[in-house]
Parts: C-alpha cells; structure tokens; sequence
C-alpha cells in the first residue's frame, strides 16, 4: 500500500463547490454533469414558451436531442437551432453542444 502524504492547509479557505468541481473534472465528469443542468434548466435556457411545447431528452456526442409537441413546433424551433445551441452552451459555460436535433 502506498502512503501519500497529508496535504498541507493553505491559507485561505475553499469552497466545497469548488473542490467537488475539481473533483469531477479530474475524474472526467464535468461536461456530464454540465449536460445534465442543461437539460433540467431548459425552461431558463430557452424560455418559457419555447419550454411548454419541448423538453430536451439527452445530450450525446456533443447533440442535444429535443422531443416537440408537434410537427408544428418542429419546424419553428429549427429555425432557432442556432441561437438554442448558443443559449445551450451559453448555459454551461463551455461548449457541450454543436448542434440539434428536434423530434416531434
């Protein structure tokens, strides 16, 4: 077994929230948890029209896919694909998503 040594105490205190994003982003789980607040802030994200007739089902390979009310809606949120993908990684604070998919 190996024996690390203590860490030192600095000076000033940090915040948890700050150790924990550390964590996760060393461990590879920032952008997963950064697609995750995505989708449940999506009514902050894209409002609360746009919110009421869509809900974002997952993020995949950098895709955020997006289930519609109708066909409707479908072809009007695909004229705002790209001003949702800027609001979407906006949002997260980096860039998660680089395009969209709509379903209805």
């Amino acid at each position: 077994m190996k024996m690390t040594r203590p860490r030192r105490r600095t000076a000033e205190p940090v915040q948890i929230k700050e150790i924990v994003a550390d964590l996760l982003r060393e461990a590879g789980y920032e952008n997963a948890v950064k697609e995750q607040q995505v989708l449940t802030a999506w009514s902050e994200i894209a409002g609360a029209e746009i919110a009421k007739n869509s809900q974002p089902t997952e993020i995949r390979n950098m895709v955020c896919f997006i289930k519609v009310k109708n066909s409707v809606w479908r072809t009007q949120l695909s004229f705002f694909r790209e001003s949702l993908v800027d609001k979407i990684n906006a949002y997260a604070g980096k860039k998660i998503v680089t395009s969209i998919h709509f379903s209805a």
